[in-house]
């Protein structure tokens, strides 16, 4: 029986040895690499199935090893300003790598990648020959890994975030475009509440939302005291603008003062078929908005834009705002113009609204609308909706009743209702008639109003009048 023991333990274990022969339990891979110019990030990448394990090693050149699960390798190279480089790993090869690097960027298909580390904090381990994570890395606001750590990303623009317990965030804004290479390295990262400053920033236009490094201080312009005497992302938004940023050293215990010239959105003409809004105004380079939300200046045209009404208000400083309601319907040109008058002159103002076409087809719902009064240069409201001023006319409208109110300072309000019907123009006229105290040659009580609002560019009227873009001041109100 011992005999028959021996022998069956003898075959057992060489059937052990050989199961483990057939299936390795790791893989050694060689890692050398140089590189023309050194001085390049390397990245082991270990793959496993449909997933991939990128490993930051080093800066050529690098000689050093991995040990894995059995799967597959390669070697990746990276250098800013070059295109990346990769070659699979054999197992058990001893084989160096020279990678020669090409200047510029991969294929317009690939994607972009970005090598985010912090000098400042990583360190390299000589016990495990690796590299222990200095910060915690966070795009566009949300978390994905910790430094030293590769991005692989669509071409786009990203807000890269680096943090670490106790310091203050580096925050940069990182653009890249297809098969390009870009490295951020988080340094200068400091200690905060040991120092502080102000910073004071302005804008043209003004009513940009201001951004410290992700949070939200206010709009342009703006005085914003305690800030941590350090770098930080400065970010600028307003609609129909494009954003800008940029990395500001706030010193301690003075006022660092940023002043930025914001680049309008281009406007696209308008193509057979599309969508669009067309503003123009008297003078030109007013600002326009869109439901309360800046959008641009004039003469602005944007196309893509949804159909519907919308209200619509023109603003210049030392002029009064004009306000309007369009409805522009699916496939046209929605053209809005305002002829601005000045703060403080009463004069009548012709403005047209119209939502223009192809000619319109059987059964399409849109009349016309003009309206005056006597006197002139009336407030003009639909639904208690600020429209423009007398004298008015409106095409393209929605038909059906509405509701028009005039109103004129010294002057009781006019409301009466106007049917529009299809392909028809109503007309509406009124007479004002003055106040008593007008008539009577008293002097009404008034007094004036400020208004202001976060963020700025909101439409402020009162009882449903005056209707003004914060922010705005009031004089004279009864």
């Amino acid at each position: 029986m011992a005999k028959n023991f021996t022998v069956s333990f003898i075959l057992f274990s060489l059937l052990v040895s050989a199961a483990i022969c057939i299936a390795p339990v790791s893989a050694l891979y060689n890692i050398d690499v140089t590189s023309e110019p050194s001085g390049a990030a390397v990245f082991f990448e270990f793959i496993k199935g449909s997933r991939s394990y990128p490993e930051f090693v080093g800066f050529t050149p690098v000689d050093t090893w991995r040990e894995t699960a059995p799967g597959e390798a390669a070697v990746w190279v990276f250098m800013e300003g070059y295109q990346p480089f990769s070659q699979p790993l054999a197992e058990h090869s001893r084989d160096a790598i020279h990678a020669i690097l090409l200047p510029g960027n991969g294929d317009s298909g690939d994607p972009g990648y970005i090598f985010v580390r912090s000098e400042q904090f990583d360190q390299w381990d000589e016990n495990t020959l690796s590299w222990h994570s200095g910060c915690e890395v966070s795009v566009d606001f949300e978390d994905t890994g910790q430094t030293p750590l590769l991005l692989e990303d669509d071409p786009a623009t990203y807000v890269i975030t680096c943090s670490k317990e106790g310091y203050v965030d580096f925050v940069d804004i990182v653009e890249i475009e297809a098969g390009e290479v870009v490295f951020v390295n988080a340094e200068g990262m400091e200690q905060p509440g040991e120092t502080v400053g102000t910073l004071s920033v302005t804008s043209t236009p003004g009513g940009a939302s201001v951004y410290i490094d992700g949070a939200y201080e206010g709009t342009t312009p703006c005085t914003i005291p305690d800030v941590d005497a350090c770098q930080h992302l400065i970010q600028f938004q307003l609609a129909g603008y494009e954003s800008h940023a940029e990395n500001v050293r706030v010193t301690a215990e003075e006022t660092t003062s940023m002043d930025v010239i914001l680049e309008p959105v281009a406007a696209q003409p308008a193509g057979d078929g599309e969508t669009a809004l067309s503003v123009t105004s008297s003078p030109s380079g007013a600002g326009v908005y869109e439901n309360g939300v800046h959008i641009g200046a004039t003469p602005f045209t944007v196309t893509g834009v949804e159909p519907g009404s919308r209200t619509i208000v023109v603003a210049l400083d030392g002029y009064l705002d004009y306000s309007t309601t369009i409805s522009i319907e699916e496939g046209q040109t929605g053209t809005v113009h305002a002829d601005l008058v000045p703060e403080g002159q009463v004069q009548p103002v012709q403005t047209t609204v119209s939502a223009t076409a192809a000619p319109a087809a059987a059964g399409q719902d849109t009349g016309t609308l003009t309206v005056t009064s006597n006197p002139s240069a009336a407030g003009v409201y639909e639904n208690g909706v600020l429209i423009g001023a007398t004298p008015l006319t409106v095409t393209g409208v929605d038909t059906g009743p509405r509701t028009i109110t005039f109103a004129l300072d010294g002057y009781a309000d006019y409301v009466t209702t106007a049917n529009v019907g299809v392909g028809q123009t109503a007309t509406v006229h009124a007479e004002l008639e003055p106040h008593q105290q007008a008539v009577s040659g008293e002097q009404p009580t008034t007094g004036s109003i400020t208004v202001s609002s976060i963020p700025g560019g909101a439409t402020a009227t009162i009882n449903n009048r005056y209707a003004r873009t914060t922010p705005a001041s009031y004089p004279a109100v009864p």
